[in-house]
């Protein structure tokens, strides 16, 4: 069959078929999710969602890892929390665990060494301090207390999402954006290299899907068929309609507008969202993160060093996460 090159020098064929990936999420947990059941509304659920991915896109940026990466971990993210409670789990921590798991599965190099401290510092950011504001943000002791309790939550994030996804978690490898790029560069949207804004205008449709529960819902080439249509109506680009260009991307029309519908319903909510605390369970279990309002005041200290060891010597309670600022920083 005829061979067409694809991205980063993968080749592909024109006999391409879209392989069943993941599953979608069942309607009925769609409809009633964990959170939902510990009383978390639909709208909290849904702003702390996109916080997340928001958070995954900015530490993937600083990481500077493939948008395939960042992807996998939103799709990740996602999932996890259809069978978890943001009750149970902060966002937060998930988010940082579920970008570790999304590098192995990639096989991008990054290490936890180098996570933490860019989680860390997203998370000085978003306190919205003004002394953070005006000054460089302070670093992390890797060997401090803060660092080794985040470490000891991302792996355990980490092993409660192998423990619910099981081997479900190597099917979210295959992302939306390389079945756009085929579809593109197939003789049926023969576009691509007459039309490269078409390519980037989808392209930053797929990147504002990621912020939604579409991953859970349909497959991957169905979501890049919606992005193409949503940038040629944005563009005014006409596209093959006999016979209809969408049956070349295997994909049905009402599928189709339904995601397109979504997606336009994004651009709808505040940006950037926001992170919200929500109702804990009484026990607490790993990856819950107290908010830096809830925290007792600390003595002020003059390095890192020191701030470990002004600290009460009484151990922490096992399994109990806190993401601190740093008393050394705090004055």
């Amino acid at each position: 069959s005829l061979q067409i090159a694809g991205p980063r020098n993968i080749v592909q064929t024109a006999t391409w078929r879209p392989l069943e990936m993941a599953p979608p999420v069942p309607a009925e947990v769609l409809h009633c999710t964990p959170s939902e059941v510990d009383g978390i509304s639909r709208d909290t659920e849904e702003e702390l969602r996109a916080f997340g991915v928001v958070l995954l896109q900015r530490a993937s940026l600083l990481l500077r890892l493939p948008q395939q990466t960042c992807v996998t971990a939103s799709s990740v993210l996602q999932r996890f929390f259809f069978r978890r409670s943001l009750a149970d789990f902060d966002v937060r921590i998930t988010a940082a665990a579920s970008l570790l798991l999304a590098c192995k599965l990639q096989g991008s190099d990054r290490r936890l060494k180098q996570i933490i401290p860019i989680f860390y510092r997203l998370h000085l950011r978003s306190l919205q301090d003004p002394v953070h504001r005006r000054r460089p943000l302070p670093g992390l002791d890797m060997r401090g207390r803060d660092a080794l309790e985040m470490k000891q939550a991302i792996i355990s994030v980490e092993q409660q999402i192998l423990s619910e996804l099981g081997f479900g978690a190597s099917l979210l490898r295959e992302t939306p954006h390389r079945h756009m790029l085929h579809f593109l560069r197939s003789g049926a949207l023969n576009v691509f290299s007459t039309r490269v804004e078409l390519v980037q205008s989808a392209w930053n449709f797929l990147n504002d899907s990621a912020c939604s529960s579409l991953c859970c819902e349909y497959q991957p080439h169905e979501i890049a068929t919606a992005s193409i249509f949503l940038a040629a109506d944005k563009l005014q680009i006409q596209l093959p309609s006999r016979p209809p260009w969408w049956n070349a991307c295997y994909t049905r029309y009402e599928d189709m507008m339904q995601i397109a519908k979504s997606m336009n319903a994004l651009y709808r909510r505040p940006f950037p969202p926001r992170w919200h605390p929500v109702q804990r369970k009484e026990a607490e279990v790993p990856g819950c993160l107290r908010s830096p309002e809830t925290e007792e005041p600390s003595p002020t200290a003059h390095s890192p060093r020191e701030a470990s060891r002004s600290r009460s010597p009484k151990p922490a309670p096992k399994r109990v996460v806190r993401l601190t600022v740093g008393r050394a920083h705090r004055r």
